[in-house]
């Protein structure tokens, strides 16, 4: 039993050790000179507020609706584009689309309004970009599906 757990002991800080060399290899000594390391990581919700997607049903029509409000002196335009989609053979595919771009504002709402068939599910696919001078976020949404 003893055996086992030296064992293991000893695998563990060999693996530990592992870790450690791989992590150092990254450090900036080890880069060379005029190397790059092409890793960007945006954090989203810096423009953007609150967003909304929804879709409803009249009489043969699905309408897709996307929401955006961003801040407040912070953005200064956003774009809005949805679409109606429906679900065939388990694939999702387009119905319908529109999107406008809004600008000297930080809050926007789109339609699309189309002619559908019963006997299928349907949701809505917003994407939504809100700019802050010419930096900006994007931020794609889906409703829930509902059957028509």
């Amino acid at each position: 039993m003893k055996k086992k757990l030296v064992c293991i002991l000893v695998f563990l800080v060999i693996m530990s050790s592992m870790v450690t060399a791989n992590a150092q290899s990254l450090s900036k000594e080890n880069i060379g000179v005029g190397s790059t390391i092409n890793t960007v990581i945006k954090p989203n919700f810096l423009y953007t507020n609150t967003t909304s997607t929804s879709i409803s049903f009249g009489t043969g029509t699905a309408t897709a609706t996307g929401s955006i409000t961003g801040y407040p002196g912070i953005t200064t335009k956003v774009m809005i584009a949805v679409y109606v989609q429906k679900l065939v053979s388990g694939t999702w595919s387009m119905v319908g689309y529109n999107s406008q771009v809004f600008d000297n504002t930080y809050y926007a709402t789109l339609q699309k309004t189309c002619n559908i068939t019963s006997g299928y599910y349907y949701r809505t696919k917003a994407v939504y970009t809100a700019f802050s001078g010419t930096d900006y976020e994007q931020i794609t949404e889906y409703s829930s599906q509902a059957w028509y």
